[in-house]
């Protein structure tokens, strides 16, 4: 992965880069253990390009206490909650159209996946963070 795939242009449309909010979408494979459709996809515009998570609402496995086909509109609000209070930091998150329709496409975040919950529970400074997201899910019904 390149370093601009990593980290894009600031846009001014909340923040969202115009690679993610616009640029054509490549669909890389399906990531595993997704309880939805989710595609690691390329976003490119121009010379700009990024790494995305893509979820097709076709793709939505309906849940008892949710309209159905509404996952991606929910992603996208959480974005745009998160942005308004400034915490916590959500990725870039747009509701657009995609190679398998309508959906959400958020950029993509490389992380560790050795290091979790359990994994950092112990450590007290970041307690106020761990907070603060466990508010967040209350706000946004998560």
């Amino acid at each position: 992965m390149s370093g601009d795939e990593r980290t894009p242009q600031a846009d001014r449309l909340n923040g969202v880069p115009p690679v993610i909010a616009g640029g054509e979408l490549e669909l890389l494979g399906l990531l595993p253990n997704s309880s939805n459709y989710t595609f690691l996809a390329r976003a490119q515009l121009g010379e700009e390009r990024a790494l995305v998570v893509y979820k097709p609402r076709r793709g939505e496995t309906p849940l008892w206490d949710f309209p159905e086909g509404t996952l991606c509109q929910r992603e996208t609000a959480a974005f745009l909650v998160s942005r308004s209070l400034g915490w916590p930091n959500v990725p870039s998150t747009v509701l657009r159209d995609g190679p398998e329709g309508v959906g959400s496409v958020q950029l993509f975040v490389d992380a560790d996946p050795q290091e979790h919950y359990f994994t950092l529970e112990d450590r007290p400074e970041l307690a106020a963070e761990f907070r603060k997201v466990a508010i967040f899910d209350v706000v946004v019904n998560n």
